[in-house]
């Protein structure tokens, strides 16, 4: 959130909204682009997801947000410290 903030603030809003108006379309024709190429598809494996059709250096961004962690050791430590001691791994006894 600071990004875009500091984003309007450095550059002015229509300059921010031009930029992200730009990418909105760039994602849009890349998703038609891969629909359209899809249309000839004989086989699930021969279809392209619009990830794959073809990139944009920006597209650098989304790949390091994605191979990022979601938490840290410590937070999944704590994590699987809590589900030890839920009543709702122990079996029932009957």
């Amino acid at each position: 959130m600071d990004d875009i903030v500091s984003l309007i603030t450095e550059l002015g809003f229509p300059i921010a909204a031009a930029i992200g108006l730009g990418m909105f379309v760039w994602k849009l024709i890349k998703y038609l682009a891969a629909m359209v190429y899809n249309v000839n598809a004989q086989k699930r494996s021969q279809m392209i997801d619009p990830e794959k059709l073809f990139s944009l250096p920006q597209d650098i961004y989304a790949k390091m947000e994605k191979e990022r962690p979601k938490s840290t050791r410590d937070q999944y430590d704590s994590f699987m410290e809590k589900v030890k001691a839920s009543t709702f791994n122990k079996k029932l006894k009957m």
